[in-house]
């Protein structure tokens, strides 16, 4: 029944727009001068409060019925529930989240975010996309979020992955109070890759690494630049990046044309994705490569979802609880209940692991710009 409403409203022109205005309207009304269980006013009388049409006003509470702000019952007057008296917070994350070659970093994280924000008061609604991991669609939005943004059942909105730009146009639009994993977003919180690469390559150099190779979806820039600051050379069958991670094979086949390119090897790598990770173990493992000896490794990794490395490495980890809680740090600014001093522009910093002795240095800041 929702779905078919909602159907029926998105192609109803103007009367959508009027209907959506006035339950933004009619949700602020409801805040300010009612509790959880109060009769609402007749329609008529809502009529002349908010100066919109019967037909406009029984639109409105029927979106609010349907989105469980209004308990409707045949014969009997509409009563407040307590949903609409709190703040809804609303997760979008356009990748489709099932898909086998999803983002397990995207799923902690959205685990984290629900369970925070739900702990801060909020009620929350989670919206999962249906792109799929390696497609370029970036206007694939669900149908409900944008109808739940519309008809103003969103107070704010958190939007996940650099995939979901057309979600944060459509907050924005609104004047929703949105923040994200974007870097071009106006409020967010994001590890820092290009730090993660720039921190990496500066240690393998300490280590004695002077051949240096990559592995990266993205960061090809950052790495050669980084190398010419150290006068060290930049091979360009080395630098692997612009190749999804979640595609087949990526990983192995990647480290296949960095090290069979040419005579001379490289003596340090960088793994900037953990799901090259698997794949790029078994390559060296099946050419027999000594690591540490003669290729020191540095990899990407996400906290609570380490590889087993048969071998030494360092890890770069990343904790999607941490980023958890700079998303909501930053909402709470936006939407005015923490001070508006705080940073709400946050690059996050990877934690560093050292496999090779069992050492962790702990390097997690905050840094706000």
């Amino acid at each position: 029944m929702k779905k078919a409403f909602d159907r029926r409203i998105s192609r109803a022109g103007s009367d959508e727009r009027k209907v959506q205005t006035a339950c933004v309207a009619l949700r602020d009304y409801i805040r300010r001068n009612y509790k959880e269980g109060d009769a609402l006013m007749p329609v008529r009388q809502l009529t002349r409060e908010l100066g919109v049409s019967i037909t406009t006003v029984c639109g409105a509470l029927n979106q609010l019925g349907l989105a469980g702000l209004l308990e409707v019952r045949h014969g009997e007057r509409t009563r407040v529930t307590a949903a609409a008296l709190r703040a809804r917070v609303g997760i979008l994350a356009p990748d489709e989240l099932t898909h086998p070659s999803a983002s397990v970093y995207t799923r902690m994280l959205v685990h984290h975010l629900l369970g925070k924000v739900d702990g801060a008061g909020f009620d929350v609604s989670f919206y999962g996309g249906l792109r799929k991991p390696w497609s370029d669609d970036r206007k694939s939005i669900p149908w409900n979020f944008i109808n739940d943004a519309r008809c103003g059942h969103l107070d704010a909105a958190i939007v996940l992955s650099d995939d979901g730009t057309a979600g944060v146009a459509i907050c924005e639009s609104l004047n929703i109070p949105i923040v994200g994993s974007l870097e071009d977003c106006s409020a967010f919180a994001r590890f820092d890759f290009g730090g993660m690469v720039r921190s990496s390559l500066a240690a393998l150099a300490e280590a004695g690494c002077r051949r240096m190779a990559i592995i990266s979806w993205a960061g090809g820039g950052v790495f050669e630049d980084g190398l010419n600051e150290r006068g060290l050379p930049v091979v360009p069958q080395w630098v692997k990046t612009g190749t999804h991670p979640s595609l087949p094979e990526a990983g192995y086949r990647l480290f296949g044309e960095v090290w069979d390119a040419r005579r001379e090897k490289p003596d340090g790598l960088l793994v900037m994705d953990d799901v090259y990770v698997p794949g790029v173990v078994r390559a060296i493992r099946e050419r027999r490569i000594r690591v540490p000896q003669k290729l020191k490794v540095i990899a990407h990794s996400n906290k609570g979802n380490r590889f087993d490395y048969p071998f030494p490495v360092t890890l770069m980890e990343n904790d999607p609880e941490l980023q958890a809680e700079g998303l909501l740090d930053a909402l709470l600014v936006k939407m005015g209940q923490k001070p508006q001093e705080a940073p709400v522009r946050r690059f996050l910093e990877s934690m560093v692991v050292n496999l090779t002795t069992n050492r962790t240095n702990h390097t997690n800041r905050k840094h706000g710009v």
